[in-house]
């Protein structure tokens, strides 16, 4: 059923992508891939086609954000394969991750400096749906992801950093929709993606 709104010839991503304007690599957090392959997969689709990027676990979860600036650098110059293509970075964060304002700064300072596009952060701790944390995002100019489902008030709205910026990065709000109720299983009514497209592009 899902294979009908992608017909014609070509790669599966070949046939998203005439569809679909953008996609999320989420293989990035499991392993790395060379910048070839980014390059590759860049290659296969439309001038306008944009990807986001997961951060690897070994920064986001095997060490916690500290400690890192070997995988990261690793990460983006893998990623850098990707050319103008390269849409928003994901920093996905594990439930059992507070935040810490020493720690956060100290990461988000070692990526800005080696990174100026879209950044987008998905905290999963409630400590982090505070005005403390949202002013250390929008410190370094990163969107808290709107993520559904949450158990945590405020996760389901973009937050952090929306702008405005007079430096050229354009503000970002970004949804992981996961299936609601049931997790990676169901499916959105078309009113409920409808609801927010509309929120999207309402006048701000």
């Amino acid at each position: 059923m899902v294979g009908n709104a992608f017909a014609g010839e070509g790669s599966h991503l070949e046939r998203y992508a005439r569809v679909l304007p953008g996609a999320e690599i989420n293989s990035s957090f499991h392993r790395s891939h060379a910048c070839k392959v980014y390059a590759k997969w860049a290659a296969m689709t439309p001038p306008a086609f944009r990807f986001s990027v997961k951060l690897p676990r070994t920064i986001t979860h095997d060490n916690r954000l500290r400690r890192v600036k070997a995988p990261l650098e690793r990460f983006l110059s893998e990623a850098a394969g990707l050319g103008p293509k390269l849409g928003p970075l994901i920093i996905q964060l594990p439930p059992s991750f507070e935040f810490n304002p020493r720690v956060v700064r100290a990461f988000l300072k070692l990526l800005r400096d080696r990174h100026a596009g879209p950044v987008v952060c998905e905290p999963r701790h409630a400590s982090w749906f505070v005005p403390a944390a949202a002013a250390v995002l929008v410190q370094f100019q990163i969107g808290l992801v709107a993520a559904d489902p949450s158990a945590i008030p405020g996760a389901s709205i973009p937050g952090g950093w929306l702008g405005p910026t007079d430096n050229g990065l354009r503000p970002i709000a970004y949804y992981r929709l996961h299936g609601s109720p049931r997790v990676y299983w169901s499916r959105y009514t078309a009113d409920r993606v409808q609801a927010w497209a509309d929120a999207l592009t309402a006048p701000k």
